[in-house]
């Protein structure tokens, strides 16, 4: 994720369609849900990651959605 964030506003679905791509994830693993489905492991960790990130101060969130 600071790979994509420096310097710049990145999307959230764009963090999670690079972060796939880096990960080189199927489409199959890029669609597998956690277990409540309401949404996929990878957005999911993605969103988790940059909580964490913003957190330690080394991600900006200018403003929430």
């Amino acid at each position: 994720m600071l790979k994509y964030g420096n310097d710049r506003v990145v999307a959230f679905n764009d963090a999670v369609l690079r972060a796939s791509d880096e990960f080189g994830l199927t489409d199959e693993e890029r669609e597998r849900t956690i277990p409540s489905g309401n949404m996929t492991y990878v957005r999911n960790r993605v969103g988790w990651a940059i909580t964490y990130l913003v957190k330690a101060g080394l991600l900006y969130r200018p403003h929430r959605a």
